[in-house]
Parts: C-alpha cells; sequence; structure tokens
C-alpha cells in the first residue's frame, strides 16, 4: 500500500474546510457568504434603452403654440360689461304687466262724453228750463220732454228753435193759438205760459238747448242738420230714425 505524503494531506485538509467540510467528512456550519459573492438587492429601474449608452434620451420636439384669439368687438366688450338686471326687478317688471293687463280688461268701457256744443246745451237746460220741465226733463210746472215727447210735439226741430226764441205770446201773436204737431193750446198746459228765451240767450244757444233735449233728453237720436247748425257732425252710429209724419 503506498503512503500518502503529508504535504498532500495538508492540502487536501485546507481544501475541505475550504468547501466546508470538517475532517471527518460531516458538512461543516453555515458559513459567512464568500467576499466575492454577489449580494441580492432590490430591483433597479431598467435602464433606458432609448439612446446610445451613456447618452441622455432625445427629447420630442415641443408641440406649435396655438394661435391667439382675435380681438373682441367693442359692441361684445359692452354688451359682457353691461349690468345684468336683477332677479328681482325682473319679477317685478312681469308683475307689473300682469296687473297692468288684469287692470285694462277688467274696466268697465268709459261712457262717451258729450260734444262740446251738447255740454253747453246741458249747462244751459238747468237754470233755464229744468225749473219747469224738471231736471232730467220728466216735467214739472211744464210738460215732459222724456221718452221721444218733445220730438212727438215738433218733429221739425226748426219748429222747436221758433218756439223757444219767441215763446208763447209770440206764437200766438205770429202763428196761432195752437203749437206744434199734437196741436197743444199755447196757454194750455197748467196756464203757464211759454218765456220767449231769444231775449236772454244768444242763436246759438237756443241750438244748443234744443239739440241736448232732443238728442239726450228725448234720446231722439243725432239730426244731422241740427247738428250741423250748432258746428258740429253727428258721431257714427248716433244718427236720429226720421220722425214720424
Amino acid at each position: 500500500m503506498t503512503e500518502i505524503p503529508e504535504h498532500l494531506l495538508a492540502r487536501s485538509k485546507a481544501r475541505r474546510q475550504a468547501i466546508g467540510q470538517d475532517e471527518g467528512g460531516a458538512p461543516a456550519a453555515e458559513a459567512p457568504a464568500a467576499s466575492g459573492a454577489v449580494e441580492r438587492s432590490t430591483p433597479s429601474a431598467p435602464a433606458t434603452t432609448s439612446g446610445p449608452t451613456g447618452l441622455a434620451p432625445a427629447k420630442a420636439p415641443a408641440p406649435p403654440a396655438a394661435p391667439a384669439p382675435p380681438p373682441k368687438r367693442p359692441e361684445v366688450l359692452a354688451a359682457e360689461s353691461r349690468k345684468r338686471m336683477p332677479w328681482w326687478a325682473a319679477a317685478a317688471t312681469l308683475g307689473l304687466g300682469l296687473w297692468a293687463f288684469l287692470f285694462a280688461f277688467t274696466l268697465e268701457p268709459p261712457e262717451a262724453g258729450l260734444s262740446p256744443m251738447l255740454a253747453e246745451g246741458e249747462a244751459i237746460y238747468g237754470p233755464s228750463c229744468g225749473t219747469c220741465h224738471g231736471a232730467t226733463g220728466a216735467g214739472g210746472t211744464g210738460p215732459a220732454f222724456t221718452d221721444g215727447a218733445v220730438v212727438d210735439t215738433f218733429s221739425n226741430y226748426e219748429d222747436h228753435v221758433r218756439w223757444v226764441t219767441i215763446g208763447s205770446a209770440g206764437w200766438q201773436a205770429e202763428v196761432g193759438d195752437t203749437y206744434g204737431d199734437t196741436a197743444k193750446p199755447v196757454l194750455g198746459f197748467n196756464g203757464q205760459a211759454m218765456p220767449p228765451f231769444g231775449a236772454s240767450l244768444s242763436e246759438e244757444e237756443i241750438l244748443a238747448v234744443v239739440r241736448y233735449e232732443r238728442e239726450i233728453i228725448s234720446e231722439f237720436g243725432c239730426e244731422p242738420a241740427l247738428a250741423e247748425a250748432t258746428g258740429e257732425t253727428c258721431a257714427p252710429g248716433t244718427e236720429a230714425e226720421a220722425a214720424a209724419p
């Protein structure tokens, strides 16, 4: 049997110790990792490969700048800077419009006023004629004028004007003892005489009061010839019908 040299045994022992085996051939306790081993580390960010090694990646070109908007017109700037109506003012305006609508359509239409000459005849009638014939023409010491009575007596307004102008005495002296279409006695109504108003009233005033008695009190309607004699015309729809013969 060949004997193994000592220097080979020593080298073998050192080798086993280097690889973690003791002299008996069992694996030695875990030894610290060799100084040459590579320690594990947390994964790092992947290297950029977009460019050559050692050079910074190329930047993408910037997008072109958007064109500047055109300047606003003066009227647009004025409209944008104008103060807006507050909500309460808009509500108030709407409410006023609604109120005006209700006010306009819930009122009764106003009565048509008298023409200037009819108004003058009304003013003359009260103190001059109303004391005998009644304030509304319903009669008194003198005959009534209402319900067409005065037109029944004088179908021709000219006879009516003459009667008022000359009175009972003048009529009896110029015409006769009766007057009007109904041939009433001159002094037949309560023995009252008709005074001659031609001495106290002008021709224009007598025409105005005669027209008021016929058109308004007697409700005969507007007679175009009489209205023209007072310097006016009949309003549309107010013309009188022809008097009965």
